[in-house]
């Protein structure tokens, strides 16, 4: 079975698709023909249609319900009515199973040039230049409109990406990547996971920005930390250093 492909439409695009169906046909649940005559395309086959309902199903905005029938789906709905769109919206980017793969692989933030991620896509999928130039500029329409990783749960990204993770280790992985406390009565929170203790604190000038900047250094000093500590455990003692008579 040959792979399933990345949405040829962003994250938006789909949004206002299905705005689209929802105030020229309604939701209700439709036939897909149906929808496609009303919008204006000659079938359902024809055109751009077949992509955009795909990349629209694949962000979760609509279902199918059988025989070529679709309805729009309450995260669609949560995300005009709702009071945590934001999350919502988070949520329904992370929906197609190709997109969490991407996001680590690139970040959400400082994406290389579009050329290299069409590039990785077609040589990954197999596919035409055109189609993976596609794929690659609605990935990186749809991380414009996702919220800073670092400011969610990473193990809402990394739960839908270790899929041949058992329940319990993941339950484990996600328990040790809340560790995180607040010291009390500062502002300073304390990072106990993985063998790492980290206090943390940060200066009113802080920003993002910054952190971009001091990210590489701090994860040397890290490094750092653990090979004086390797060394440390590969250090000789007195006792083996002692020669047998």
């Amino acid at each position: 079975m040959p792979k399933q492909l990345p949405p040829k439409f962003s994250f938006k695009e789909s949004l206002e698709f299905v705005d689209e169906i929802v105030e020229k046909v309604g939701r209700s649940a439709t036939e897909v023909g149906k929808i496609a005559k009303t919008l204006g395309y000659v079938a359902s086959n024809s055109g751009t249609f077949p992509a955009k309902i795909a990349a629209a199903r694949q962000f979760g905005l609509i279902a199918n319900e059988g025989r070529g029938v679709v309805n729009i789906t309450d995260l669609y709905k949560r995300l005009h009515i709702g009071d945590s769109i934001e999350k919502d919206k988070n949520e329904a980017i992370l929906n197609p199973k190709e997109y969490p793969a991407l996001m680590e692989r690139y970040g959400n933030k400082n994406l290389p040039e579009l050329s290299t991620i069409s590039a990785f896509v077609e040589n990954t999928y197999d596919i035409k230049h055109s189609d993976a130039k596609k794929i690659a500029n609605a990935f990186v329409e749809s991380m414009a409109d996702f919220t800073d990783v670092s400011e969610q749960d990473t193990s809402e990204i990394k739960g839908k990406s270790v899929e041949k993770e058992s329940d319990d280790e993941l339950q484990k992985t996600i328990s040790k990547e809340k560790r995180v406390q607040t010291v009390k009565d500062t502002d300073e929170k304390f990072l106990d996971m993985l063998g790492f203790q980290i206090r943390i604190s940060v200066s009113p000038e802080a920003t993002k920005e910054n952190y971009e900047l001091i990210g590489p250094v701090i994860k040397a000093q890290i490094i750092d930390l653990i090979n004086q500590n390797e060394n440390k455990n590969n250090e000789p003692t007195q006792k083996d250093n002692t020669l047998k008579e």
